[in-house]
């Protein structure tokens, strides 16, 4: 077989999505391709289409056509096919698993765990058009004043790498289900688990075509979103330099926005603490996913009389951790998703030492494999700490 002839089979044989948006079906993207790599080893996982700015205005105009019809539909309909797409998300919980363990570099059970976590929202979201949606205002006598919750529109998603399936799906799922439209610009780095698979799912489950538009692509297409006048709310999650200039952005055109941004969260150890409890919990806060969440351990404030016993602990701990392929099932850590990730824990980490902080473990990488790290002598003022 030649090499031509393997190129035609392999493009005979790729997935519908393969090198495409979603706009109720897969069509390629007007801004060329998008090509996905795997953290773990380097290998081309897929490619997606990449969107530009004419998609994004497509996708607005459909997404704004369709909702009227979506909105109309019965509660009862609408929670029919969130009811089906827990079926679908359930029965492809093992796929999802690896996909999202080979897409994020995160080790199996935190997969696992997202993929639970999905079908629940999922199963939340059906809930939802059957509440009460309205209430009666106090008035005068004589008068009746109802207060109704109606569809705001289009809605605009911007979900990040971390856990890329729950944090896109947690506000799909919700706006979709109480007669809105989305549309959805998943991380780039995780295109599938923070999109094409949503869509494949709400697909199956009978959603219909135009409600969901998945458009992956870079800045520009979550800054377009953001300043359409037909995008009357924004639902970020990411960094918090990126929801500040959402915010700003929003203000200026009055546009509701849902903002989760990133945090630099402290666990705090006192001297009458089980120290192998608390490096226990310290380890587990600071290295889940690599530390690439916002929930993460970023410092420890720990009182003086106890604090060399904690780490020694907590450094004896890291170096033990295994780092690797987290689809093979026996690592406590996978990879930092990339290289510019890579680049700033490297930073931050050189920066404090050179500003006196003391490595006590790990400060070494192995390409995307970043070692268990534990600083201490941290005072304010290093960029560790802030």
């Amino acid at each position: 077989m030649n090499a031509l002839s393997s190129a035609a089979d392999a493009a005979t044989n790729a997935p519908a999505w393969h090198g495409c948006i979603f706009n109720g079906e897969w069509v390629p993207g007007h801004g060329g391709s998008l090509a996905v790599h795997e953290p773990a080893t380097g290998a081309l996982l897929h490619e997606v289409g990449k969107a530009d700015l004419a998609d994004v205005a497509t996708a607005i105009a459909q997404a704004k056509q369709a909702q009227r019809a979506w909105a109309a539909t019965s509660p009862r309909e609408r929670a029919a096919v969130f009811h089906r797409a827990a079926q679908v998300m359930q029965a492809r919980s093992a796929e999802a698993t690896l996909l999202i363990a080979r897409e994020t570099g995160g080790i199996l059970p935190k997969a696992q765990r997202e993929v639970d976590e999905a079908v629940v929202l999922y199963q939340q979201a059906a809930g939802m058009p059957l509440q009460a949606s309205g209430q009666m205002l106090p008035t005068s006598a004589g008068q009746l004043s109802l207060a109704r919750r109606l569809p705001l529109g289009v809605i605009g998603v911007i979900s990040p790498f971390n856990f890329p399936l729950v944090l896109s799906l947690r506000s799909v799922a919700p706006a979709l289900a109480m007669g809105n439209a989305v549309v959805l610009k998943p991380d780039p780095r995780t295109p599938y688990t923070g999109g094409v698979i949503i869509a494949q799912v709400l697909e199956e489950a009978g959603l219909p075509k135009g409600l969901l538009h998945v458009l992956h692509g870079d800045a520009q297409i979550g800054q377009a979103l953001v300043k359409s006048p037909d995008v009357p709310m924004i639902a970020f999650t990411g960094s918090t330099a990126t929801g500040r200039r959402i915010g700003e952005i929003a203000g200026r055109h009055l546009k509701k926005v849902s903002l989760e941004l990133g945090g630099n969260n402290a666990l705090i150890v006192l001297d009458d603490a089980d120290l192998d409890k608390a490096a226990s919990a310290v380890a587990f806060g600071a290295y889940m996913y690599q530390g690439q969440i916002c929930m993460a351990t970023g410092r420890v404030l720990v009182q003086r009389g106890v604090a060399q016993a904690l780490t020694q602990r907590l450094a004896e701990k890291a170096r033990h951790l295994p780092v690797g392929d987290p689809v093979s099932g026996t690592v406590a850590l996978g990879p930092i998703i990339d290289q510019r990730q890579l680049q700033r824990v490297i930073d931050i980490v050189s920066d404090s030492v050179a500003a006196g902080a003391v490595v006590e473990a790990g400060a070494t990488n192995q390409g995307l494999f970043y070692a268990p790290t534990v600083l201490s002598n941290v005072r304010p003022g290093m960029r560790v700490f802030d």
